[in-house]
C-alpha cells in the first residue's frame, strides 16, 4: 500500500517537473530582446556560421588544437574539450531553430543571474591562477620600493633613470610595502590588478545599463582569461584598460570637443606610453570627418599634447632621457621581435592578436558585428569640408584610434613569451566597447532595416534572450578551457612560431629558484655591490645593490665610467664581467667568465657567481708605443691578473695627466701630436700597482 502510494507520488513530482520544463521551454522560445518580427532563414543561417566560425577559430588560433597532438593533452583537456563543443553546438542549434518574436526584453532578473554567475567564474578562474608570476613584475617591486626613499622610481638609488613603462604605477604599488615583505607586496599588486578589471566591468555595465547589449560587452571584459591572467601580472595592463574604457565611454557620452577625454588621453603617456597612440588615431579620425573646424582642433590638439610634452620635458630634467629605457616599450624598440623585417613581424604579430580575439567568442562577435556596421555607413565624399561621412561619427573616430593602438604592436611582431596578449588587451577591450555602442546606435537607430538587411537581422537574432544565454554559456567554458590550457600546458595561447611555451604553473615553479638565488643575496650584498643581471631581473630586484643588464638598465647609461666604457672584447666578451661582484647568468659552465667563482647553484639553471678574491695587480708589462698618425699615439701592453682598470700618466708639452681605461683594452690611442711619455699601472678594488717603465714615442 505504501509502496503504491510513493510510487504514485514519485509520477505525480515528474509529471509536474516535466511540466515546468515544457513552460520553460516556451518562456525560452518567445522572449527576444531587439528582434522586431520573424528573422529571416538567411540571417539564422548566417549567425549559426559566424558562432560556428567562432568555435573553430578558437581551437585553431589559441594553439589548443596543437595540443591535442602533443603529450600534454591528458584527462583535465578532453573533458573542457568536449564540453566546449558540446554547449558550441547546442548555442549553434539555438540559433538556428528558435524563431524570434515580438516579446518581452530580457529581463533586470536574467541579467542579474548572469552577471552573478559569471563573475563567480571570473573569481575562481582567478584563484585558480593566483600563482602566476612574472619576472618583469619584481622590477616594479624595486622601483616602488625606491619610489618610498627617493620619491622617484628609480632602478639605482643613486642614479636617476626611468626603467619602467609606467611612471604612475610604481607610485600605486608602493604602498603594498608597507603590508610587509615581498609576498605581502606581491598579494597587494595582485589585489589592486583585480580591483580595477572588475572596475572596468562595473563602468560598462553603467554605460550599458541592464541590458542585452550591455551583459555582453561586460561579460566580454568579465571573463577575458587573458585579462583576468594580467589583473594578477604586476604591470599597469588593468589600470590601462580601465583609464582607455572610461576615456571612451566620455567621448560617446560628451562629444568630441569634452576636454576630459584628451587630457585623459594624454595622461596615458604616465600610464602606459604607448597607449597615447589611441589618441592620435581619434584625433585623425574627427579631422578626416571635419578638416576645417581648425580652431577646434588647435584646442583638443593643446590639451592632448600638454601633458605629453610636460612629461617629456620632466623626464629629460629628472633623467636625462624624455622616454623610458625602450626596451621597456616593446614595438618602439621592437625588444624580442626578432631580426626580421617589417613584411615578416606583421604576419606574427597580426597571427598575435587574432588569437588573442579568438580567446572570446563575446570580444570576436562584438568586433565583427560592430565593425561591419560602421563600415556599411562609412561614405568616402569629394566634399573637402566633410571627405567622410558617417552616421556613427565618435565611434568612427575611436575605432581609427584603436587602429592606431593596434597596428602599432602588430607591427612590432614581437614574439618572446607573449603571455596571452598583453599588450592587446586595453585595445581589444576598448574596442568592443565601442563595438557594443555601435551595435546599440545601430538598433535603435536603423531599426526599419532589421527585417530588410542579414546584417541588422543578424545583430537582432544574436541579442536574443536564448542565444544570449546559450553564449554565455560557450564563454563560460571557453574561458575555462583557456584557463586550463594556459595553467597546465601553455600560457601563450597561440599558434604564432617564434616564442616560447610556458604555463603558469611550469614558469611560476622557474621563477621559484629566481626568487630563492634573490633572498640569499639580499643578506650579503651592500648598496655598493655591482650585480650584472643576465635574465634574472627578480633576483636583483629583491636586493639592495647596483644593478646592471641587458635590458631594463644596460651598462651603457650608467653614470661610473668604467661600466658606461667597457665595450666586450673577444675572444670571449667577458672581460668587463670582472666590474661586477656578483654575475647572474642562465647557462652551463663554459659561459662563465673566469673572473668569477661559483656563489651558489639553484634548479632550473640558475647560478650566483661572485667575482674572485684579487690581490693588488701585478706592474703591466711589455708597454709599447708607437705614433700611428702625426696626432695619435698607440699603446699596447700585457694584461695582468686582477686588472680591474688600468691608468695611464702621460707626459707632453702640455703637462702631465692620467688617462682611465676600462678593462679589457690591451691598446690605447693617445690624441697628442709631438713627443710624449706614457707609463701605467693596473688597478682593483685593493688598490694600484707600481708605476712601469715610461715609453717615449717621439713627434
Amino acid at each position: 500500500m505504501f509502496a503504491v502510494d510513493r510510487i504514485n507520488l514519485a509520477a505525480d513530482k515528474r509529471g509536474q517537473y516535466t511540466q515546468a520544463f515544457r513552460a520553460w521551454l516556451e518562456r525560452m522560445y518567445n522572449v527576444t530582446t531587439y528582434a522586431v518580427g520573424q528573422v529571416s532563414g538567411r540571417d539564422k543561417l548566417l549567425a549559426t556560421l559566424l558562432f560556428a566560425f567562432a568555435a573553430l577559430w578558437f581551437l585553431f588560433m589559441s594553439g589548443i588544437l596543437r595540443t591535442a597532438i602533443g603529450p600534454q593533452a591528458d584527462r583535465g583537456f578532453w573533458i573542457f574539450a568536449a564540453a566546449y563543443l558540446l554547449i558550441a553546438v547546442a548555442v549553434a542549434c539555438v540559433v538556428l531553430l528558435i524563431d524570434g518574436a515580438e516579446d518581452r526584453p530580457l529581463t533586470r532578473t536574467m541579467v542579474w543571474w548572469a552577471l552573478g554567475i559569471s563573475s563567480t567564474v571570473a573569481l575562481v578562474i582567478i584563484t585558480s591562477i593566483w600563482n602566476f608570476d612574472l619576472d618583469d613584475k619584481w622590477v616594479y617591486y624595486r622601483v616602488s620600493e625606491n619610489v618610498l626613499s627617493s620619491g622617484l622610481p628609480l632602478w639605482n638609488l643613486n642614479e636617476r633613470a626611468l626603467v619602467g613603462a609606467s611612471f604612475f604605477y610604481p607610485y600605486l604599488l608602493s604602498v603594498g610595502h608597507f603590508f610587509g615583505g615581498p609576498d605581502q607586496w606581491s598579494n597587494f599588486e595582485k589585489i589592486i590588478g583585480a580591483l580595477f578589471h572588475f572596475a572596468g566591468v562595473a563602468v560598462i555595465l553603467r554605460y550599458f545599463g541592464l541590458t542585452a547589449i550591455g551583459l555582453v560587452c561586460s561579460a566580454a571584459l568579465l571573463l577575458y582569461e587573458p585579462s583576468l591572467q594580467w589583473a594578477l601580472g604586476g604591470l599597469e595592463t588593468s589600470l590601462t584598460t580601465l583609464w582607455i574604457i572610461v576615456a571612451i565611454i566620455l567621448y560617446m557620452r560628451r562629444g568630441e570637443d569634452h576636454w576630459l577625454f584628451w587630457l585623459m588621453c594624454g595622461l596615458l603617456i604616465y600610464i602606459r606610453p604607448d597607449a597615447i597612440l589611441l589618441g592620435v588615431g581619434t584625433f585623425v579620425g574627427r579631422f578626416l570627418r571635419e578638416p576645417t573646424l581648425l580652431r577646434k582642433h588647435i584646442v583638443v590638439g593643446l590639451i592632448f599634447s600638454a601633458p605629453i610634452l610636460i612629461y617629456l620635458a620632466s623626464n629629460q630634467l629628472l633623467f636625462g632621457f624624455p622616454l623610458p629605457l625602450v626596451f621597456l616599450v616593446k614595438g618602439w624598440n621592437c625588444a624580442f621581435c626578432g631580426n626580421l623585417p617589417l613584411y615578416d613581424r606583421i604576419p606574427m604579430g597580426m597571427i598575435h592578436m587574432l588569437s588573442g580575439i579568438s580567446v572570446s567568442v563575446l570580444l570576436g562577435l562584438l568586433l565583427f558585428v560592430g565593425i561591419s556596421f560602421l563600415v556599411k555607413h562609412i561614405r568616402i565624399s569629394r566634399n573637402i569640408a566633410q571627405p567622410v561621412v558617417t552616421a556613427l561619427p565618435l565611434q568612427f573616430d575611436l575605432m581609427l584610434g584603436f587602429l592606431c593602438y593596434l597596428g602599432y604592436h602588430v607591427g612590432g611582431g614581437y614574439q618572446h613569451m607573449n603571455f596571452t596578449f598583453r599588450y592587446w588587451i586595453p585595445g581589444l577591450m576598448g574596442a568592443a566597447v565601442v563595438s557594443g555602442d555601435i551595435i546599440r546606435q545601430a538598433m535603435s537607430k536603423m531599426a526599419p532595416a532589421i527585417n530588410g538587411g542579414s546584417l541588422s537581422g543578424t545583430a537582432a537574432r544574436l541579442l536574443t534572450t536564448p542565444v544570449l544565454i546559450g553564449l554565455l554559456a560557450a564563454q563560460i567554458v571557453q574561458s575555462g578551457f583557456a584557463t586550463y590550457e594556459g595553467k597546465h600546458i601553455d600560457i601563450t595561447l597561440t599558434v604564432a612560431p617564434m616564442r616560447d611555451q610556458f604555463s603558469v604553473d611550469s614558469y611560476a615553479d622557474f621563477l621559484g629558484a629566481w626568487r630563492q638565488g634573490g633572498d640569499d643575496l639580499s643578506s650579503v650584498v651592500t648598496k655598493n655591490d655591482r650585480l650584472f643581471l643576465g635574465p634574472a631581473m627578480m633576483t636583483g630586484a629583491l636586493t639592495q645593490g647596483y644593478l646592471v643588464d641587458q635590458f631594463y638598465f644596460p651598462p651603457r647609461v650608467s653614470t661610473y665610467w668604467d661600466l658606461k666604457q667597457c665595450v666586450p672584447q673577444l675572444p670571449d666578451q667577458l672581460n668587463c664581467a670582472i666590474l661586477y661582484d656578483y654575475f647572474i647568468p642562465l647557462g652551463d659552465r663554459q659561459s662563465w667568465p673566469p673572473s668569477h667563482e661559483l656563489w651558489k647553484e639553484y634548479p632550473q639553471r640558475l647560478v650566483i657567481l661572485k667575482r674572485k678574491d684579487f690581490p693588488v695587480p701585478d706592474i703591466p708589462s711589455e708597454l709599447t708605443g708607437a705614433r700611428i698618425a702625426d696626432d695619435i699615439v698607440d699603446l699596447a701592453w700585457r694584461p695582468v691578473v686582477g686588472e680591474f682598470y688600468s691608468e695611464i700618466e702621460i707626459k707632453d708639452a702640455r703637462g702631465q695627466r692620467i688617462a682611465k681605461v676600462p678593462p679589457g683594452y690591451r691598446q690605447f690611442r693617445l690624441g697628442v701630436s709631438g713627443s710624449v711619455s706614457a707609463r701605467m699601472r693596473a688597478c682593483n678594488n685593493k688598490g694600484c700597482s707600481n708605476w712601469s717603465a715610461p715609453v717615449t714615442v717621439r713627434g
